[in-house]
């Protein structure tokens, strides 16, 4: 669970660099 958790998070943390960038 945790995981997945933490790949959700990374998704969003690279989609908001790339809207940013």
């Amino acid at each position: 669970m945790e995981n997945e958790l933490l790949e959700n998070l990374g998704r969003l943390h690279t989609t908001e660099l790339g809207v940013i960038r």
